[in-house]
């Protein structure tokens, strides 16, 4: 088991059924100002964040108004019941729920996405 995978221990232990949920449009509310890599980076060091989310000029807090956003959600994956599930188990559970989030994204992305058909999901 790795880290980000947590949410799929929980469900194990407790037999939840888990909703895969993608909202396209997201990242385009909030404009981060780029450049000052080599400081920004040597903050993060030392735990300083060094994100600077910008919505509307007029008031930065506030997401974009102008951007569409349009979440879509595929059928719950039931999950079995498994009190203490072993890392293997986590691991197939968290690739089923994978595999459905990225057949949840190919299927609305040309429809939903501001980037078009062109754009591609990322898992890290």
């Amino acid at each position: 088991m790795t880290s980000g995978q947590g949410f799929i221990k929980y469900g194990l232990e407790f037999g939840y059924k888990l909703v895969p949920v993608y909202t396209f449009g997201e990242s385009d509310t909030y404009y981060n100002p780029p450049g000052l890599y080599g400081l920004r980076l040597w903050l993060n060091a030392y735990g300083v964040p060094t994100v600077l989310p910008w919505g509307e000029w007029w008031c930065p807090i506030l997401p974009r108004f102008n951007t569409q956003v349009h979440s879509v959600a595929a059928k719950p994956i039931a999950l079995p019941r498994i009190p203490k599930p072993t890392s293997a188990e986590v691991d197939h559970w968290h690739k089923v729920y994978i595999e459905h989030l990225q057949a949840l994204f190919e299927r609305h992305q040309g429809k939903r996405s501001p980037r078009g058909a062109d754009a591609k999901l990322e898992i890290w």
